[in-house]
């Protein structure tokens, strides 16, 4: 298995109750893909270095977990196709 890590940036207008509950479907989907999550933390709202979606401002979440290679493709597909995620990164550590 191999260390990744994850950035997600989620829309800044999402309220806390569902910043929650998007915290805890990234570590779902990295849990059904077969990873298994070793943290994650919300860094906090940001500003973003150019416009994305419209959107100036960002809330900021990194998790860093281990999975196999063949499922982080699958993994950022899924994570993608959430419209409060802006933007997903995802780097071999």
């Amino acid at each position: 298995m191999t260390r990744y890590e994850l950035m997600v940036i989620l829309d800044p207008e999402i309220q806390d109750e569902e910043l929650n509950g998007a915290v805890d479907r990234i570590k779902q989907v990295i849990a059904d893909r077969g990873g298994s999550d070793e943290a994650t933390e919300v860094q906090g709202r940001r500003r973003l270095a150019y416009p994305i979606k419209a959107k100036t401002d960002g809330t900021m979440v990194v998790s860093r977990f281990e999975m196999s290679g063949d499922a982080v493709a699958a993994l950022t597909t899924t994570l993608r196709a959430n419209e409060n995620h802006l933007r997903t990164f995802v780097t071999r550590v």
